[in-house]
């Protein structure tokens, strides 16, 4: 069910890449955002009387911190709390292993068990389940980095894990990170009482297209959110110089690097979470001015695919 794409050419078997990924194996930025509201009143005739100044004190974002270890070959672990503050959140991963790891949230639903998330999430060739609720996370974090979002979470209990693969002891097979040490479960309580820190830029995602507003050069705090009824996630990878977006195309289909210099580059890509209709996540962005590539590599609830690039999510930008 869960597709995790091999954008170097290491597949296992001879299917496409498109049919083989939940998120893409991509680096994440450091996100700080923090709103700040003050006030105060004072009368200004000099013969007032004297009159208590209100201040609307700031409440900060808490903040999660989640690492990520490799605690073997082909085991792998997260050092975490079991319980997170509901409403506006930070989640926090730090990466201290030697492989890139994610951090995906799925919302628990009654009937199902952590032990089905984790049979289904490793068995590339399953079903979407239409019950699978996902809540967003941090998008894959490169080894040794960190990377930040920030969620509006519900208070209730929910499923974790990694979507990440990667080769075993002495290239090895390739080995599901969610079966080897990375899930479990977790309770949200409470409500933080933070505001949502405010984007500069949105990408909002739909069926089957990207909608972007306001993504320039530079720093960008984006607000990715899934209007669509479907479950999105949101890939952006640089399209090399002398590249197209057909190049790109052909190069996400190809059961093999194309011959010639990459049309992109995986590694300096950037990934979301995977978001439930109508679910929305806040992530940086540091982009650097050219075109870029936009995919979602999900299939539609229920079924293997084709994947949503295959029906219209893969657009290309132009970054100023």
């Amino acid at each position: 069910m869960i597709r995790r794409s091999d954008l170097r050419g290491e597949r296992s078997g001879s299917r496409g890449i498109g049919s083989q990924l939940w998120a893409a194996r991509v680096g994440a930025s450091i996100l700080a955002a923090l709103l700040v509201l003050a006030g105060c009143g004072k009368d200004s005739a000099s013969n007032a009387p004297a009159t208590s100044v209100n201040r609307v004190t700031p409440v900060s974002v808490p903040v999660a911190t989640i690492t990520a270890r490799d605690t073997g070959p082909q085991s792998f672990t997260y050092d975490m709390p079991t319980q997170l503050p509901g409403g506006v959140v930070t989640l926090r991963l730090k990466n201290t292993g030697k492989v890139a790891h994610d951090f995906q949230l799925v919302r628990q639903v009654p009937g199902h068990t952590l032990n089905e998330v984790i049979s289904l999430a490793s068995d590339s060739n399953a079903k979407l389940a239409t019950w699978f609720s996902p809540a967003g996370g941090v998008g894959a974090v490169a080894a040794g980095q960190a990377g930040e979002v920030t969620l509006n979470l519900a208070p209730g209990k929910y499923w974790y894990f990694c979507t990440q693969s990667s080769g075993g002891q002495g290239g090895g097979p390739q080995v599901a990170h969610v079966s080897h040490g990375m899930a479990g479960e977790l309770t949200v309580s409470g409500q933080s009482g933070a505001p949502m820190p405010k984007p500069t830029a949105t990408v909002t995602a739909t069926e089957y297209k990207f909608l972007t507003q306001g993504l320039k050069s530079g720093t960008n705090l984006v607000r990715f959110v899934n209007v669509g009824k479907q479950v999105h996630h949101l890939q952006m990878f640089a399209i090399l110089n002398g590249k197209s977006l057909a190049d790109a195309k052909a190069a996400l289909l190809s059961n093999s690097p194309p011959p010639g210099p990459p049309a992109i580059n995986p590694d300096q890509a950037i990934g979301s979470a995977v978001v439930g209709a109508h679910g929305e996540l806040l992530m940086p962005m540091d982009l650097k001015p050219g075109k870029y590539l936009l995919a979602c590599f999900m299939p539609d609830l229920g079924t293997t695919g084709p994947p949503h690039f295959l029906k219209g999510m893969l657009q290309e930008l132009d970054v100023t």
